[in-house]
């Protein structure tokens, strides 16, 4: 099945393509972030939330573990914090118990 896509995103861009769908056996789709081929700990799910975009506002610790949680992650605030705090995409504002996190560069 051939389909066409056209897409305005929240700043008004336009995208279009199209692409061939096949058809699969699966039933149920399963749309939770999933991390393939890599083992599932806090900074391997930092990175793919930089890469969704994200941290492209600032994001308070708080809201990083929410995040993580609503994708079904149960990871401790420690070690999410030192996932966020050591990735080099990441910039760290704020004082002690007030940090925020934002992108260095565009994913």
């Amino acid at each position: 099945m051939k389909i066409q896509i056209r897409i305005i995103d929240e700043k008004g861009n336009f995208y279009e393509g199209t692409t061939d769908l096949k058809k699969t056996n699966k039933k149920n789709l399963d749309t939770k972030l999933e991390i393939k081929k890599q083992k599932k700990i806090p900074s391997n799910v930092v990175t793919e939330l930089y890469k969704q975009n994200f941290f492209s506002e600032e994001r308070q610790l708080n809201d990083v573990v929410n995040e993580m949680k609503k994708l079904g992650y149960n990871f401790g605030r420690s070690s999410i914090y030192m996932a966020v705090s050591g990735a080099d995409f990441l910039k760290q504002k704020g004082t002690k118990g007030k940090f925020k996190f934002i992108q260095k560069y565009p994913a």
